[in-house]
């Protein structure tokens, strides 16, 4: 039987993770949560998730020190999730070792989460009062 991928969501915003842990959930991948830069320590040591995705504004360790702090003990894929969507901080996290960089608020993230989000459960869309336009 093959091993199931696991994928950490660090992001303080739960309404976030609680999308993109519906969206992974849908296509086969545990998932393991954390809402702030220490917990995502401690997450990645004791779940050895197979992808991350980082936010940079997070309590405690910002996603930048979560990333540089990784990239000294695993070269496992690094997605920088974000609000700040300017080049210098997709400079930064990809100089920090992230592999890719996405804006929380991009419409094919955005869409893609409320799609999966909805074929779960058709009042989750709604529930979690998400924009799509």
């Amino acid at each position: 039987m093959e091993r199931q991928q696991t994928v950490l969501i660090a992001d303080d915003e739960a309404q976030i993770r609680e999308i993109l842990s519906l969206y992974f959930k849908k296509e086969g991948f545990k998932v393991i949560e954390a809402a702030d830069g220490a917990e995502a320590l401690v997450q990645i040591q004791a779940g050895k998730p197979d992808i991350i995705l980082l936010d940079i504004m997070m309590p405690v360790l910002d996603g930048f020190e979560v990333c540089k702090q990784v990239r000294k003990i695993s070269d496992v894929p690094i997605i920088m999730l974000t609000a700040k969507d300017f080049d210098d901080d997709r400079i930064l996290g990809l100089e920090m070792g992230a592999d890719d960089y996405i804006a929380k608020l991009s419409p094919a993230l955005r869409l893609s989460c409320v799609a999966a989000a909805s074929s779960c459960n058709p009042r989750t869309s709604k529930s979690l009062n998400i924009p799509i336009s």
